[in-house]
């Protein structure tokens, strides 16, 4: 069973972990207006190095 002490420590981690990515400033292009639709497009490709 886990102390309350270990679950603070643990909820204090995650919420500065979660905080510090929500001040990730987006890069946005000039044209792209509120509800214009978007496409991501990412391969699922490895890349392999040869040396």
């Amino acid at each position: 069973m886990k102390t309350p002490k270990t679950i603070g420590i643990l909820f204090l981690l995650i919420f500065l972990a979660s905080n510090s990515q929500a001040k990730n400033i987006m890069i946005t292009p000039p044209n792209l207006k509120k509800g214009d639709t978007i496409a991501i497009v990412a391969t699922a490709r490895k890349t392999l190095m040869i040396i």
